[in-house]
Formats: C-alpha cells, structure tokens, sequence
C-alpha cells in the first residue's frame, strides 16, 4: 500500500523492520527484494546493493533472481562503479530472459564511463538482435551521439539516418534530423546541412508563434 503512495521511505522501513522481526519468514526473499527496489526509487545505492546481494546469496534459485542481480548493475552505474557493474551484467549474458536489458545496460555503462566508441557498437548490437523493441530506435540514435562524440560525424550520419527512417513519432524523427545536420554541417557539407534542416525550420513551432 505505502509503494502505490510512492511512499518509499515508510515502505523501506515497514521492510526492514519485518526483516528485523521476523528473520524465518517464508516471504524473506520478497521482502529482500522489495527492500533493495525501494531503496534503489530512494537513491540509497549502497544499502539497496546490500539487500540485493543478500538476496543472492540466501535465495540463489530465486524466481526473480535476475531482475535483481540487473537492479544491482543500476546501482553501481549510479555509483559510477561501472566495472562491478559490466560483472554483473556478463554473469547474465546467457539468460536470453533478458538478454534484451542487459545489452542495454552494457552500452549505457560503456556511454556513461566514457568509452564513446565501444558504446556506439554496444548499441547497434542492441538495434540488431532486438530490432522489433520499441527501444531499437532510441539504441540506433544514442549509437549515433556516441559516435558524433568521438568527432566520427561520417560514421554518425547513416546513423540518424536510421534513426529518422524508423522513428515512430514526429519528436524522434526531429531529433534524428536535427544531430544528422550536424554532422553534415561538421563534415563541410553544408547544402546538404541545408537541405537536411530545412524541414525543422520550415515551419514555427506553436510555442514559438506570437500570440
């Protein structure tokens, strides 16, 4: 009930006082789970990794297991300790359950620590293998900033060309259109910036226009 008031601190407390009394409770893992979920909407990284990892090791056949042990490489990208993150993440690359989610993460950690190049083609791993996700976009157009990142703005156009080609509403397709000018425009190719930014310009959005 606290949870659906998104009152996570009082959940957080119910749980751990319910760890506390009852420590033989046949719904320990539950609660160890729950407990490392609120923690995590709280922003307690550290404290969420503990009931996780104590989950792990208590629960090891847990049913939900890998959706905690996934929770848990949040944390520590949050912490900005991606190498225990990209562990986690390689012990869960056979679960094809979700395989989806952790080559998402893979490429967000390697974006998030830097490594622009390896994240451009983390992405497109991701774009390939799920291509029917509706994040399969989103993956090509972030493989797309990655790489403009690197100053690699040929290998960035078809990119967003990509991008813009499958986008599934206006904003997306803006978006794409928007960073694929740049790179033209970084590239010296500047009728071709024109022709690919006359669109956005063409016409004033509404929240733009005089009243």
């Amino acid at each position: 009930a606290l949870i659906g008031t998104d009152d996570f601190a009082a959940a957080a407390e119910v749980y751990e006082k319910l760890l506390a009394e009852f420590p033989k409770t046949t719904h320990r893992a539950a609660v160890l789970f729950s407990l490392g979920w609120v923690r995590t909407k709280l922003e307690r990284y550290e404290p969420a990794i503990e009931a996780f990892s104590q989950l792990s090791r208590e629960f090891p056949d847990y049913p939900d297991r890998a959706k905690a042990q996934l929770a848990m490489s949040d944390c520590y990208t949050a912490l900005k300790q991606f190498d225990k993150s990209a562990l986690l993440l390689q012990g869960l690359e056979a679960d094809k359950a979700v395989a989806d989610q952790v080559l998402l993460r893979q490429a967000w950690n390697l974006f998030r620590s830097d490594q622009k190049k390896m994240a451009a083609d983390a992405f497109m791993r991701y774009a390939d293998r799920f291509p029917g996700t509706p994040l399969a976009t989103s993956a090509v157009f972030n493989a797309g900033i990655s790489r403009f990142e690197t100053g690699d703005y040929a290998g960035a156009t078809p990119l967003f060309a990509r991008a813009m080609e499958t986008a599934g509403d206006a904003a997306q397709t803006a978006d794409a259109r928007y960073w694929g000018g740049l790179c033209l425009f970084n590239q010296g190719l500047y009728a071709e910036t024109a022709g690919m930014l006359e669109p956005l310009i063409a016409k004033t959005p509404d929240h733009l226009t005089p009243e």
